[in-house]
């Protein structure tokens, strides 16, 4: 009987970035964050800035609902730019606007070493969620090693990130946080082609046959009884 083909495993494949989509993504993402800083920047009235961001978020937010993409992002986003329309609103500061966004990358760059040191990169979290194999990747020994460094990558451009806009926040430097914030999405893209990379790198051309990333258990119930073989 001749041998059969090896199969590949398609979920690495399935991690790999959509560059157009994450592009196009990250475009739409940053609207609301131009709109609210370019506003500011000619008017100086907070109120004003805020309601143009709305504005213009829930319009995206309407376009992606018509155009049947993933709920959870379009009203995410939504949710962070009306937490911090109000915090602006409310304080008079308008650099709170930024303050969700800043507490939430804060809190990831923060949790992420943790859950890299006990083995759980995040990465391979969502890339579990994704290809709907959950933590099935935790028993092939390489696949684990390659989501740990590509998360690691990944973190790194999340602190570069956090490096620029931390200090102008803590200024009350709006507009040039505005400008920083919105060069964010292309600092991050660019940590996904590189952690694409380093996975692909890293994995090589492994495989995980199905069923085999783990060491089979014995079947006890089939295994004969000490006993009645004595």
């Amino acid at each position: 009987m001749a041998p059969s083909p090896p199969r590949n495993d398609d979920r690495g494949e399935n991690t790999q970035p959509d560059v157009q989509s994450r592009v196009r993504a990250g475009l739409i993402d940053i609207a609301p964050i131009l709109f609210f800083t370019l506003t500011f920047a000619l008017t100086h009235r907070v109120l004003i800035a805020v309601a143009f961001a709305l504005t213009c978020g829930i319009g995206i937010t309407v376009g992606r609902l018509v155009r049947r993409e993933p709920v959870w992002r379009a009203l995410g986003a939504l949710g962070i730019i009306c937490l911090g329309g109000l915090l602006a609103s409310r304080t008079g500061d308008a650099a709170n606007f930024f303050a969700p966004g800043l507490v939430i990358h804060s809190t990831i760059a923060l949790v992420t070493p943790v859950m890299l040191a006990f083995g759980w990169p995040p990465l391979g979290l969502v890339a579990g969620l994704v290809t709907g194999e959950g933590t099935g990747w935790r028993r092939c020994p390489i696949r684990r090693r390659a989501f740990t460094r590509s998360n690691v990558v990944l973190l790194a451009a999340k602190v570069v990130i956090l490096s620029a806009e931390i200090p102008l926040f803590l200024a009350g430097r709006t507009v040039a946080l505005g400008f920083t914030n919105a060069v964010g999405p292309a600092v991050h893209g660019l940590g996904v082609l590189l952690a694409w990379r380093v996975f692909r790198r890293t994995t090589g051309t492994h495989r995980c046959a199905p069923g085999k990333t783990a060491a089979a258990a014995p079947d006890l119930s089939s295994s004969p009884d000490p006993q009645k073989a004595a």
